[in-house]
């Protein structure tokens, strides 16, 4: 496995981050946006994706482009950077579909032990309409920032 990073690069605000996959279906653009909810000014919608001429993102794209760890690592390192500008906020992450959203599941329970440090898991609301607070249950994921430690 490639030891390559991916360092985000946000803008003057914090608000959108980009970077570049690499792998053997050629350099990909990729941006991540943080976007306040307008009945929840303190609450941040994740999305990423694809980067598109128009400047925003296709957070349908499957770019397979065998990077899925640096990918995720720079995900991560968004975070960290959101919340260092942001450290009261809220970070709401749900897949475009289910099986993304289990992907950021899965992400998570890998690298439970590092997560853990930097960021409070909320819990999420489950298919039925539920809130639970455990990991285990699909859909969206709520962060809070939990510490001031930024190495990843």
């Amino acid at each position: 496995m490639s030891k390559k990073q991916y360092r985000p690069l946000a803008s003057d605000i914090g608000l959108e981050y980009t970077f570049t996959s690499h792998g053997p279906r050629g350099s990909i653009e990729k941006k991540i946006i943080y976007r306040a909810f307008e009945n929840a000014p303190n609450v941040f919608n994740h999305g990423m994706g694809d980067a598109t001429p128009d400047g925003f993102f296709d957070d349908s794209a499957i770019s397979d482009n065998h990077d899925l760890p640096q990918i995720s690592r720079a995900v991560g390192m968004s975070l960290l950077s959101f919340f260092d500008r942001y450290p009261t906020a809220s970070v709401f992450i749900q897949g475009f579909t289910e099986s993304r959203t289990r992907l950021f599941r899965r992400m998570l329970s890998l690298h439970q032990k590092e997560t853990k440090v930097h960021f409070t898991f909320m819990g999420c609301w489950t298919i039925t309409g539920k809130f639970s607070s455990r990991i285990d249950r699909i859909p969206p994921i709520l962060f809070k920032k939990n510490s001031r430690i930024f190495k990843l």
